[in-house]
């Protein structure tokens, strides 16, 4: 996966998102939950690209979280970690 791509699925995918949440929402309220992952609070080598996007989509949960506040909005954001890879 280029880039561009990492960034157009997490980023901008997040982005859009919002906003036409926040349209349908505005009247009434509601909660938003964006999902980021651990790799967006800490770094990780050879994971530059997704760590970015990833740590890019808590800082804009946390300001949508404020912008949201006066309609009644609330967003948070999940960051999973690792699990365990099992075969059943």
């Amino acid at each position: 996966m280029d880039a561009s791509s990492v960034f157009d699925t997490n980023v901008k995918g997040t982005l859009l998102s919002l906003k036409h949440e926040f349209r349908a929402m505005r009247a009434t309220g509601g909660s938003i939950i964006n999902v980021s992952s651990t790799y967006g609070l800490m770094g990780f080598p050879d994971a530059t690209l997704y760590v970015g996007s990833k740590h890019a989509i808590i800082g804009i949960t946390k300001s949508a979280a404020l912008e949201g506040a006066q309609y009644g909005i609330r967003v948070n954001v999940v960051a999973p970690g690792f699990t365990p890879d099992r075969h059943v």
